[in-house]
């Protein structure tokens, strides 16, 4: 017997504790990690030499070690939930047990019972509180990107993120939770978006997302964002932009369409809004300016013929 029968079933990894209970011996185990006939993967988790153990196998020998449960990216690969790195393995457990273990990264949070699910025979985080963990531990800008990719691959519902937020107050990450709340009652429909609106309320400037207008031909637009008390209209532009001719196309005549109508259309991009804020507000600001001064709000005397 090379390795305990369990190790098919978990993947090709099992346990110190799974080799002496299918009987191998203390020494029996030194012997193999010695001539290198097992790895040790992490501290009492081992493997055939040769063998690649699943992630599923390994996050279940790294929950059984840990008493823990499998969460954030982990949990979130076995969901199905994008693609994360396989290393760290994430676990979660009431406190920490293995700080320098190099392929795990525990996580302190008590858990409710509600709140763990079965994956190939893992104890898992369930998908909602994966997604909330995920969004509290990333980058901030990659927690954004990552709650509208939720949103819009429909592995999250906006009424089950809102609602579960009074549920992990005092928890790490929940006044990030709660700006991403405040950003989504602004219409946000992406991270894109909810950057540009987070720099428009930075900057003191009003807006209304996603409002729709109706031209004199009678056809229906809904804009990103409408600068409130102007006619200023902001177009996101994404990274898909120049990717999809009909879409470049149909972008072309529906700015020619309100720039006729007597909208001034401003196009950013998200690494503009991301990367340049100052110059994003500076020529919003610019185009207010331009249009108080046409609308008579403010006086304006052509070059040449200032008048002091």
């Amino acid at each position: 017997m090379l390795v305990p029968p369990l190790a098919a079933a978990q993947g090709g990894a099992f346990t110190r504790r799974q080799a002496h209970d299918a009987g191998f011996s203390r020494r029996s185990v030194h012997r193999r990690l010695v001539d290198g006939t097992w790895i040790e993967w992490m501290p009492s988790g081992f493997a055939l030499v040769g063998t690649e153990p699943c992630l599923a196998g390994k996050a279940k020998v790294a929950a059984l070690l840990t008493k823990g449960i499998v969460s954030h990216a982990t949990a979130a690969t076995l969901h199905e939930l994008g693609r994360w790195p396989i290393e760290p393995i994430h676990i979660t457990t009431p406190q920490r047990r293995h700080e320098n273990v190099p392929c795990l990264h525990e996580h302190r949070m008590v858990l409710l019972p509600e709140q763990i699910v079965e994956v190939d025979g893992v104890p898992v985080t369930d998908p909602l509180t994966t997604i909330l963990d995920l969004i509290s531990w990333l980058p901030e800008r990659a927690a954004r990107a990552f709650l509208f990719r939720s949103i819009q691959q429909k592995w999250l519902e906006p009424a089950d993120f809102l609602n579960a937020i009074p549920d992990r107050s005092g928890r790490h990450g929940i006044q990030r939770l709660r700006s991403f709340a405040d950003y989504l009652g602004t219409g946000a429909h992406s991270g894109g978006e909810m950057e540009l609106h987070a720099l428009l309320t930075r900057g003191g400037i009003t807006f209304t997302a996603n409002s729709k207008i109706r031209l004199p031909d009678g056809t229906l637009y809904e804009l990103d964002a409408l600068i409130d008390n102007s006619s200023i209209v902001i177009e996101l532009d994404g990274r898909q932009f120049h990717a999809d001719a009909t879409t470049f196309q149909r972008d072309r005549v529906r700015q020619n369409a309100l720039v006729n109508a007597g909208y001034v259309v401003l196009r950013f991009t998200v690494p503009d809004v991301i990367d340049r804020p100052a110059h994003v507000l500076s020529v919003i600001t610019a185009a207010r300016e331009q249009q108080n001064l046409r609308s008579g709000t403010a006086r304006f005397w052509p070059p040449g013929d200032r008048k002091f």
